[in-house]
């Protein structure tokens, strides 16, 4: 009766098509974590964190700028809502976005959000689910959860929507080598 279980249970993938799980044990691994993801931005791509207030967002965007042109700190955004850099090597944009204070999706059209979707750069969004009604459907979705036996210990879930498999491949061969 055990094996039928364990047989009904094999055939199912652990992880769904399209998503990639990750735990990270410290500040500094969730920053190395980001800055693999930094490397690999390219013009258009649309990454969200989301979690709860001290989950490690605006450390995964550190480790993120980091990767993406060695910005040595990348501090949140909560009070101007975005800050933008760029790079020097080819003059892409980063755009670093905090929903956290908007109180509606709209809110967000006062900052000028459509034209960076469609600016020479990419967009990291902390808090995108106070937004998400006007986020474009081409997008990595990050949620990071606590882990209520180890305060440093986080659970990355990676989910590609839209065309961004292919970040989400790139990024999971840049992690594990495969």
């Amino acid at each position: 009766m055990i094996y039928e279980i364990v047989e009904e249970y094999a055939s199912l993938p652990i992880i769904p098509a399209g998503s990639l799980e990750i735990v990270t044990e410290s500040a500094d691994e969730t920053r190395r974590f980001g800055y693999r993801l930094g490397q690999l931005l390219t013009i258009g791509d649309v990454i969200c964190l989301s979690g709860d207030l001290g989950a490690g967002k605006t450390t995964f965007a550190s480790g993120v700028g980091q990767g993406w042109n060695n910005i040595a700190r990348l501090p949140s955004p909560t009070y101007t809502i975005m800050n933008v850099y760029k790079r020097e090597t080819d003059g892409q944009m980063l755009h670093h976005v905090d929903a956290y204070r908007l109180e509606t999706p709209d809110a967000l059209w006062s900052t000028g959000i459509d034209d960076i979707f469609d600016a020479n750069g990419s967009v990291l969004i902390e808090w995108p689910e106070r937004i998400e009604s006007v986020l474009p459907d081409n997008r990595l979705w990050v949620d990071i959860q606590f882990d209520d036996d180890d305060d440093d210990r986080r659970l990355f879930i990676l989910t590609a929507h839209g065309d961004t498999s292919a970040l989400l491949d790139a990024f999971r061969r840049a992690i594990y080598g495969f």
